[in-house]
């Protein structure tokens, strides 16, 4: 979730210069459609999901919000930098990502 809030162009692009030709990269970050069922499931209302910008904000506080991605929109950026996709896990145990899955873990290799 923390890749949300820095721009992701430019750490893709400086991640792409800094590594050698065909190594790994693995990114994990939360499933997107996991937050929407912990929020609209479980509320606690301290948060609220901005779906026009995809960004988990905090109510009353206009300077905190968290960018969230699905997995095309990660794979086109991917893709942009130079890297391709290896794989792509929905959990720690490698299971396929689904709209249940917690995480949202990207493992891609640089061209």
């Amino acid at each position: 979730s923390e890749f949300g809030l820095f721009n992701p162009e430019k750490v893709l692009k400086k991640i792409s210069l800094i590594l050698k030709p065909k190594a790994l990269f693995l990114l994990d970050t939360d499933n997107v459609f996991r937050l929407f069922t912990k929020l609209y499931t479980k509320s606690s209302g301290k948060y609220f999901f901005d779906f026009e910008k995809m960004e988990l904000k905090e109510k009353g506080n206009n300077s905190f919000s968290v960018k969230y991605y699905v997995s095309t929109e990660l794979s086109k950026l991917f893709l942009k930098y130079g890297f391709s996709i290896v794989k792509i896990f929905g959990s720690y145990n490698f299971e396929s990502l689904s709209v249940k899955s917690k995480r949202l873990i990207f493992v891609v290799r640089k061209k």
